[in-house]
Formats: structure tokens, C-alpha cells, sequence
């Protein structure tokens, strides 16, 4: 895993920051709340560039116009992107239940230029070309001549009153969802094709840039950007699956505007977490639980499965992929954490907002407690296939209730199964024992915690 550069001091004089922001349609709204995060911190940036969604939100950073761009992420709705586009789905189930719809969709426009005039008159109200233009902040976007079959770059240079709307939503024209772009003479579509993360193009902005922060929100399963340099660059990626980029739900809007904030404030080092996240003030109560848990396993002579990999794996088997690794100070022993917090996706506390870490705690046992399995006992004949026969969670549940029966030990008849189920085996623990943390030890709720929870 490389180490990203992040800068320990405020800018220097002269010194420049650059932003570069990746397309991806309707996940665009996570690159709101890392402008939000970053605006939080006083660090600001003089040169972005943008592709696709990117590049929209990349020129409103250039125009400085963080109002405006909030206030349509908060309104988002289908019919603020393009006339009589259905909501998408986001779930393989609601991908089966919608087919029909998807169909007709994609038949509708088939031959049929798409209508994105709300795009253009949402675009048209919030720019201010005069302010663009006077901006120190350096700009620009990837779009992809289809004429020429090739990557076209603009920048502020390239801008007039009259080309600057086609050429952004030429850039954010996902051909075949949206329509091809005719400017100039030539055909233009979404820049995804030529350069969806467009690192180069911020680098011929500000070639002397000491730092270059990149945001690439692609899904969990596909790689990162290839063209960084760890030496002076900072990857930020979704760690949660950011979704449908056809979603333009006000809810999904909204849902990766606070992704990206929280994110880009753990990557940041401000906040401690990796899928959730806590008040900065959470640090403490954080590396309590990790000793109470180490000494609850030594005391009681608990070993857990053999494996490097298991929090993460566990992590992995809630998340349903293998999220990226996240790189901050606070991820430094935080082991039993990553346990505890695949136990609070098991538990369903939502992992989109802020918490304290006490309210974390209480909220996960709670939703632990409401889950529901078919009993079964120690002494079940076959137990072994019985087991095999459950879905993960439920067989956390039922090994939780064995350490319930047994007072946090289990009987050898499960102990010699441990390296056969390790995730189940060691969450049922953790949960075990955080359960009487949370009982038996309510004064670690008067510790005070800054921040708010989520």
C-alpha cells in the first residue's frame, strides 16, 4: 500500500494546490462534500480539472460558487438532469422488478435525442462567466471528439459566453444515456472516453503544483487511478459503494453529498473511523475498547482464528466487496475496531452519518439485539451441517446465543469449528463482550466528545 502525501502545514506562499475531479454521473454529489470537507479545513485549490460530472462541479469550484451547486444537490431529482428519465435502480432486485422499464427507457431514445434541458437551464442559472473568467482558480475539463475520435481538452482560454455551455455538457454526455453534443462543426460526447480521472490535464494547468488531490469515485470493484504519484498526491475514493451513476434521486443526491464529506474528513486525518465515522474526541473511548477487548480474550483464554486478513475480511463479507484501504493516523491499531464496526453493518446502523463513539456502541447492539435466526443448541446432531446450512449472519446470531448460554465461552464442540467459520465465530465474540461493555459499563457514556452525532 503506498503512502499518499498529505501536507502537515498550511500552504506556503506561492506554494499551489491542484484538484482533479472524475466523472460519474448521478455519484457526482460525493464530489460536493469533499469541496464542503476541504472548504472545513481552510484548504483551498488553484487549479481543477474535471471530466463528465466533474467537470461541472470542477468549473462551479473555479467559479467559486459552492452555494449554488449546494442547493442543487439538495433538490436533485431526475427531472432536474433530463425530461422523462425514469428513476433508475440501484439493487440487482430492483433491476429484475424494473426490466420492463429500463426497456422502454432505452427504446424511447433509441433513435431519439434524449431532452436534457434541465440540465442546460440549471447549468445557465448558476454561472456567472464574468466571475468564472476573473477567477484565479485555473480550469479545465475532457470531452471526447467523436468527429475526430479523440480526447479534447478546454480550458478558461477556450471559453466564450457563447461555447462554454456545450462544451460542459458535451463532457457530461454519456452517450448512449445522453446525447452526442454537435459544436464547432464537429460531434462531442462525455470525456469518460477519452480520460474519466483527468490527472494529466490538471498537471498541464499547474505543473508546479506541491500537492494534487484526486477524486475518483468509480465502484469498489474496479481500479484506481494509474497515473498518480504518491510523492505529491492524494487519492480520495469511495470506501462505500457510491452506486447507480443514473440515480439523480434526491436521497442518493444527498446520501453521497455526506459520503463525501465524511470520507474526505478520515482521509483527512479529522475524523477516526474507516466505513463509519466518529467525532474527533472518539479517539479515546476508540483505543479503550481495544484494550477491554484484548484483555477480555487474554482472561478468558479466547483464541481467535489464525488470520491477517480477518477484520477486513469480515468487513468485506457485510459490504458484499473488498473496500480500498483507507490511510490515516487514526487507522494505526485499530484492529478489534474494524470488527466491531462490520458488527454495526450487521446491526444495519447506517454508515452515512457522525457519531460518538458511545452512541455508535448503543445504536450497534441495539440493531444486534432485533436480529432474527432459527434457534438451534450446542448438542444439535450435525452441527457442523447445520451450520453450513446458514447464511453468515444468522450463524453470528446463533453462535452468539451459544457464548449467551455458556457465559462468553464457547463448548468444544464449536471451538474445534473455529477455523472453519473464523469471521462468524470471532464477531459472535466481539459482540458478546460489547454487549457488556454497553451493559455493564454506562460511565464510558459521560465521556465528553466533540462533534455531533450523526
Amino acid at each position: 500500500m503506498n503512502a499518499f502525501f498529505k501536507p502537515d502545514h498550511p500552504k506556503k506562499d506561492g506554494e499551489k494546490y491542484a484538484l482533479v475531479l472524475g466523472g460519474g454521473g448521478g455519484k457526482g454529489s460525493y464530489h460536493m462534500g469533499v469541496w464542503l470537507a476541504f472548504s472545513q479545513m481552510k484548504i483551498g485549490f488553484d487549479a481543477v480539472s474535471g471530466t463528465s460530472i466533474g467537470a461541472l462541479f470542477g468549473l462551479f469550484y473555479a467559479q467559486e460558487a459552492m452555494e449554488p451547486m449546494t442547493d442543487f444537490v439538495m433538490n436533485m431529482a431526475p427531472d432536474h438532469i433530463v425530461n422523462y428519465m425514469p428513476e433508475l435502480p440501484v439493487t440487482v432486485r430492483d433491476t429484475v422488478r424494473s426490466f420492463k422499464k429500463i426497456v422502454d427507457f432505452v427504446w424511447q431514445y433509441k433513435d431519439v435525442r434524449m431532452d436534457v434541458t434541465p440540465l442546460r437551464e440549471n447549468f445557465r442559472q448558476m454561472l456567472d462567466y464574468d466571475r468564472l473568467m476573473a477567477s484565479p482558480i485555473k480550469f479545465g475539463c475532457m470531452t471526447y471528439n467523436d468527429t475526430r475520435k479523440e480526447g479534447r481538452a478546454f480550458t478558461k482560454d477556450d471559453f466564450t459566453p457563447d461555447n462554454i455551455e456545450d462544451i460542459l455538457i458535451a463532457s457530461a454526455s454519456c452517450y448512449p444515456a445522453f446525447p452526442k453534443v454537435e459544436m464547432m462543426g464537429e460531434t462531442y460526447m462525455d470525456g469518460s472516453y477519452a480520460d474519466n480521472v483527468p490527472i494529466q490535464l490538471v498537471e498541464q494547468l499547474e505543473p508546479e503544483a506541491a500537492w494534487t488531490v484526486v477524486v475518483d469515485i468509480h465502484e469498489p470493484d474496479q481500479e484506481s487511478s494509474k497515473d498518480l504519484d504518491p510523492s505529491k498526491m492524494m487519492l480520495i475514493q469511495p470506501l462505500i459503494n457510491p452506486g447507480n451513476s443514473l440515480d439523480f434521486r434526491q436521497e442518493h443526491a444527498r446520501e453521497l453529498f455526506r459520503q463525501g464529506y465524511l470520507e474526505t474528513m478520515k482521509y483527512m486525518d479529522r475524523f477516526p473511523g474507516y466505513i463509519y465515522t466518529f467525532t474527533p474526541g472518539a479517539r479515546a473511548l476508540m483505543q479503550i475498547t481495544e484494550r477491554y477487548l484484548d484483555a477480555q480474550f487474554e482472561q478468558n483464554q479466547i483464541v481467535l482464528p489464525s488470520s491477517d486478513t480477518l477484520a477486513k475480511d469480515a468487513l468485506a463479507g457485510m459490504l458484499e466487496y473488498v473496500p480500498y484501504d483507507l490511510e490515516n493516523s487514526f487507522m494505526k491499531d485499530y484492529n478489534y475496531g474494524l470488527l466491531v464496526e462490520a458488527l454495526g453493518l450487521l446491526g444495519h446502523v447506517d454508515p452515512l452519518s457522525l457519531y460518538d463513539y458511545h452512541h455508535f456502541l448503543e445504536e450497534m447492539v441495539k440493531g444486534l439485539s432485533s436480529l432474527k435466526a432459527t434457534n438451534t443448541t450446542d448438542t444439535d446432531y450435525k452441527l457442523v451441517e447445520i451450520f453450513s446450512n446458514l447464511k453468515r449472519d444468522e450463524l453470528t446470531i446463533q453462535l452468539h446465543r451459544s457464548l449467551e448460554r455458556n457465559n462468553g465461552s464457547y463448548p468444544q464442540t464449536i471451538v474445534r469449528l473455529r477455523d472453519l467459520i473464523p469471521i462468524p465465530y470471532t464477531l459472535a465474540l466481539v459482540w458478546y463482550y460489547m454487549e457488556k461493555l454497553v451493559q455493564f459499563h454506562p460511565e464510558i457514556g459521560d465521556r465528553k466528545e466533540s462533534g455531533e452525532n450523526g
